[in-house]
């Protein structure tokens, strides 16, 4: 059985044994997700996370005894398909919708969101259409600007000036660099070139020689797994030493399988904190993963799961009954300061999502992320 249909089939059943765990009144939350599509397994991780979360609630007695069940619908990255998918959702009860997977789906799942007047919480996307003050969504992470903002500033304080930048051949992917390219030019330099890859990295080989020419002390990458795996092994193979970094959508541990020591030395931009950090909200986590048999799987993007349905289940807390979707919007605009668990939202600011955090970290040595 592919990755595919097993992350399909592992939906398929824990929706069914929640479903016949769950008492007569649920509360019903849905999800757009990729499930099927070259980029299905973009959510496998964030969904691990959230299904540890609600598993937990649910096994603690629910929300005032009422169990959370979690709908999901496949949007194969499709806007139009998320945007359907959510209409579904809400006409089958849901009072929210849980982080849609993706730039593509999270916009089509506000469009239809806004209209509804249903609450989105904590998109799997930086972009910029989902940080609008006075909108019916919930971001929690920082987004793909301020991400490529805060690069450009780490590698300006380390003394790195000539600074080169590759991406996916897709509107999303030239957000991050067309930021960095900003942030440059308001110090008064510029990228020193920036290469376009095919969706699929075939051209890796040509384009790591056009950019070793050029020498770069460092490399901005706004790419998928597999483009930036091919392009940094064709890099090396170039002789040319250059710092790799990368905004948050690039998989640290996928990188590694990928690469083995030879991703030690990315850096990749987190936008949640450590999976194994000292505090109690990751502790929460790992217990959570834990019980469902995924305590081996940590990761910063399952922990993004859990951190977004753990922002829902606690809003849901601070919600009278009956709980509706408008009421939801005010127990989420009330969360300012709301402390998870040693980590703090706040949805004040929109436009830097309720945790503003973001932290650079290293691909070490058998994959293990140093600070």
């Amino acid at each position: 059985m592919n990755r595919r249909r097993t992350f399909a089939v592992m939906l398929a059943a824990w929706a069914a044994g929640i479903c016949m765990a769950q008492g007569s009144d649920p509360i019903v939350v849905g999800q757009t997700a990729i499930a099927s599509g070259p980029v299905a397994g973009f959510s496998r991780e964030p969904a691990l996370g959230i299904q540890a979360m609600l598993a937990s609630v649910n096994k603690a007695g629910g929300i005032r005894g009422r169990q959370v069940v979690l709908r999901q619908l496949d949007d194969a990255n499709s806007a139009e398909k998320a945007e359907a998918n959510v209409r579904a959702l809400v006409q089958q009860g849901a009072v929210a919708i849980l982080m849609p997977i993706g730039t593509l789906p999270a916009a089509g799942a506000r469009k239809a969101a806004e209209e509804l007047k249903v609450p989105v919480i904590g998109p799997y996307t930086g972009a910029g259409q989902v940080y609008a003050e006075g909108s019916s969504v919930y971001p929690l992470r920082i987004s793909f600007v301020e991400e490529a903002t805060r690069i450009v500033n780490h590698m300006a304080l380390i003394g790195q000036t000539r600074i080169a930048a590759i991406r996916n051949d897709n509107p999303g992917a030239k957000v991050p660099v067309d930021a960095a390219r900003k942030a440059l030019q308001s110090r008064g330099s510029d990228l020193v070139g920036e290469f376009v890859l095919s969706q699929d990295g075939s051209d890796a080989a040509a384009k790591a020689k056009q950019l070793a020419a050029l020498k770069p002390q460092g490399v901005i990458m706004s790419a998928s797994n597999p483009v930036a795996a091919n392009f940094i092994k064709a890099y090396k193979a170039t002789g040319v030493s250059s710092q790799f970094y990368s905004t948050s959508f690039l998989n640290g541990n996928q990188l590694h399988k990928d690469l083995a020591d030879a991703a030690a030395g990315v850096v990749i931009m987190q936008v949640v904190p450590s999976p194994r950090a000292n505090i109690r909200l990751a502790a929460d986590y790992r217990a959570a993963m834990a019980a469902i048999g995924a305590g081996q799987q940590l990761s910063h993007a399952s922990f993004e799961g859990y951190i977004a349905a753990r922002t829902l289940v606690d809003a849901l807390k601070r919600t009278a009954a009956p709980v509706k979707p408008a009421a939801l919007q005010q127990a989420l605009q009330s969360m300012n300061g709301y402390d998870l668990g040693g980590l703090a939202i706040s949805f004040r600011d929109q436009a830097h999502g309720a945790l503003n955090y973001g932290e650079l970290s290293m691909i070490g040595r058998q994959g293990v992320f140093v600070r």
